[in-house]
């Protein structure tokens, strides 16, 4: 069963409105499973200094309507 949340595309176009100059605005959407990811960010020490790293994590639940995904949703 595909997951047919509209969330996303509404808060997209809500930032389209927002920011009508910008073009192109891309969700964090992970291609292949259609997923939603968060991206953090962390400190990692590197040669005695410290590194900015991002730490990209698949959510495994809808973050609008709370639906589980399947594992084999595609993106579309």
């Amino acid at each position: 069963m595909k997951h047919e949340c509209d969330g996303l595309k509404t808060v997209t176009q809500a930032i389209q409105k927002q920011f009508s100059d910008y073009e192109n605005i891309e969700p964090p959407i992970e291609l292949f499973s259609g997923q939603i990811y968060l991206n953090f960010t962390a400190d990692k020490p590197f040669r005695g200094k410290k590194k900015q790293v991002e730490i990209p994590v698949l959510l495994s639940k809808c973050p609008f309507c709370g639906e589980k995904y399947t594992s084999k949703e595609v993106a579309t």
